[in-house]
C-alpha cells in the first residue's frame, strides 16, 4: 500500500483526539500531610549508638531535652548563614 505524501491527514471521527480535546485535565487530589494538619510534626533520626549516647550526654549536661538540644543546634547552623531561627514546638504539658 502506497502513501501519497501529498494527501493531506484526516482526523477520524471518535478518535482519542476528539475525546483529549473535550475531556478536562482532573486537578491533582489536595496534598494531606502525614501529621493530620497539626503544628507539631514528630520526626525519626537515626542515629548510631554513640552519636546518640554523646547526644544524651550533652543533653542532660545542658538539662535539657535531646530535641531542644538539636532545635539549638539548627538555630546556630542558620544563625552562621544568616537565616532566621526556627520556631520552638509548643511544649507539652503533663496533666
Amino acid at each position: 500500500m502506497e502513501l501519497s505524501t501529498e494527501a493531506p491527514m484526516r482526523k477520524r471521527k471518535g478518535s482519542l483526539t476528539t475525546v483529549s480535546e473535550t475531556v478536562s485535565t482532573p486537578q491533582p487530589p489536595e496534598r494531606r500531610s502525614k501529621s493530620g494538619g497539626r503544628d507539631v510534626v514528630a520526626m525519626t533520626l537515626r542515629l548510631s549508638r554513640e552519636a546518640w549516647r554523646e547526644l544524651h550526654d550533652m543533653a542532660l549536661s545542658e538539662d535539657v531535652s535531646i530535641n531542644t538540644l538539636m532545635l539549638s543546634m539548627a538555630n546556630e547552623y542558620r544563625r552562621a548563614r544568616g537565616l532566621p531561627p526556627l520556631k520552638p514546638a509548643p511544649t507539652v504539658t503533663k496533666q
